[in-house]
């Protein structure tokens, strides 16, 4: 009778160890700043800023039953698959998704158009 019951809750422990690979999502931890992964078995993608969001995701098909293998991938190439498997349009996303969305700082050349305070200018800031 105890033989049973290990071996029953062997078999458990088999199952639930089996059923948690499936559908895991990239490895978070190693991430830093934009990162963008495709899992070419199922074709689902994730991609954004891991560590605060926003993050973007499109699940392929099968994606429940899939053991992922994550690729990180680039960001144009997370787009343009996006695009391809998806049908995404990246116009109607948020601005950081978009192709707009600036990613570089503004070159110091540009700079010197933005105004400057004047000490009038802080003055009514310190104002209540």
């Amino acid at each position: 009778m105890r033989r049973n019951h290990l071996f029953m809750l062997a078999i458990v422990a088999l199952l639930c160890s089996c059923a948690s690979q499936f559908d895991r999502s990239p490895d978070w931890e190693k991430a830093s700043g934009d990162c963008y992964f495709y899992c070419e078995k199922c074709g689902s993608l994730q991609g954004g800023i891991f560590t605060k969001g926003p993050i973007k995701e499109f699940a392929g098909a099968g994606k429940e039953s899939c053991i992922h293998e994550w690729q990180e991938i680039t960001r144009e190439r997370f787009k343009q698959l996006g695009t391809e498997l998806h049908d995404c349009d990246w116009s109607q996303e948020i601005p950081f998704f978009r192709d707009d969305w600036p990613q570089a700082p503004r070159p110091l050349e540009q700079m010197h158009d933005l105004p400057l305070m004047t000490p009038e200018d802080s003055y009514e800031l310190e104002q209540p």
